[in-house]
């Protein structure tokens, strides 16, 4: 299966300035800082040498950007009146920098743009889950091997290696890849001294290195995302079209799952969960569509939907040979369309069901109200 069956387009998951919905207060206000506040000019020159100091070779950006200052309330769950010093620069589209500083000059937050913010007190591993290497990531040893690699290109370290000892970190948290993938994050100590910062993606991808005082900023892999979305909708597809949905997409998304094993988290779960079960077509051996849906019927009148709706119901009708064994009809059966603005809303005709049974007994297998997203077990709508 070549890779041109589907549009593939390298991508960086870049949110614009997510302090914005990050660090700020749910209810922001500005006011007049008073006369023992920090003034305006100090809080920028505050603000840039924190950021020139937190962040690697940032000088000549922040010189060129445009500065908006703004003292008020600002604070996630606090009342504390601080300055905002927000660097802009127009040369570059994915976001501005910026620094939250309290009327007495001490730092409380600083952001580059597309990175997760940090308060004061805060590092690299702040807020993250140590997770343990799958099958899908580079063992420790790896990242280490690789991090040595990288940092033998750096400054003088070429000179030094011997001296260097690490320690390595895999982890996962909001601040790296928006939370959906792990990373390694490689610490390089010489004489117990912290001298540098590695980030690695869980494949050994190199991300970022900074000086041991500094911060990361590209926190983000850039990854393969579908650039062409398959056309589906099951409820109203027929048995035939189903089946050969399933031989051309599985095929293609268990190819980029090669390349892009943590993709069921990319907030694309529907586009992964289609391809999860195999389509199928039901044969002489096996229990009627009629038979099925009596089945079904039975099975939500006991949870408690109206007798006297069940017509009224539109049905989406799947078969389901994942186990070729154990073949399945699924029913997913809609709210009844009453139409009268009063009846159709109430829980006996309104409930949504899916329903699996035996393709061969009738036995109902499993039965699934509908109760939000990811509640249905697959992904037959």
């Amino acid at each position: 299966m070549k890779k041109t069956a589907i549009g593939l387009l390298i991508i960086s998951i870049c949110l614009c300035m997510p302090w914005l919905s990050i660090a700020m207060a749910d209810v922001q206000y500005t006011a007049e800082p008073s006369a023992t506040d920090l003034s305006k000019q100090d809080a920028i020159d505050i603000a840039r040498d924190t950021l020139c100091a937190s962040y690697v070779d940032v000088q000549q950006e922040i010189d060129h950007s445009t500065v908006e200052a703004e003292f008020g309330n600002f604070l996630v769950d606090e009342e504390e009146l601080v300055w905002r010093i927000i660097f802009t620069n127009p040369a570059e589209y994915y976001g501005s920098y910026c620094v939250l500083i309290t009327g007495g000059g001490e730092v409380r937050m600083h952001g580059a743009p597309a990175t997760a913010p940090y308060y004061a007190g805060e590092d690299e591993l702040s807020g993250v889950t140590y997770v343990v290497p799958s099958e899908h990531d580079i063992s420790e040893e790896k990242a280490v091997q690789i991090a040595f690699d990288c940092i033998n290109e750096i400054a003088d370290y070429e000179k030094r290696l011997d001296q260097l000892r690490t320690e390595a970190h895999f982890v996962c948290g909001n601040r790296y890849n928006n939370g959906f993938e792990p990373v390694w994050i490689i610490y390089f100590y010489q004489d117990d001294i912290l001298q540098q910062k590695m980030l690695l993606a869980y494949d050994g991808t190199y991300m970022d290195t900074v000086p041991a005082e500094c911060y990361f900023t590209k926190t983000v892999r850039p990854f393969k995302a579908f650039d062409e979305i398959f056309d589906y909708r099951f409820d109203t597809m027929t048995f035939e079209e189903k089946a050969a949905f399933s031989a051309q997409w599985i095929p293609v998304m268990d190819e980029y799952l090669q390349d892009e094993p943590y993709c069921p988290d990319r907030r694309a779960h529907m586009f992964y969960n289609a391809t999860r079960q195999v389509f199928g077509l039901p044969g002489e051996q096996h229990i009627s569509k009629e038979d099925a849906t009596r089945s079904a019927f039975d099975a939500i009148v006991t949870l408690g939907a109206s007798v006297d709706s069940l017509s009224a119901r539109h049905i989406g009708y799947s078969f389901d040979v994942t186990d070729p064994e154990n073949p399945l009809w699924v029913l997913v059966i809609y709210r009844a369309k009453l139409n009268d603005g009063v009846n159709e809303y109430l829980p006996e005709h309104a409930g949504v069901y899916e329903v699996k049974i035996n393709a061969f007994t009738g036995d109902v297998v499993k039965i699934v109200p509908y109760e939000g997203e990811g509640s249905f077990d697959g992904y037959y709508y």
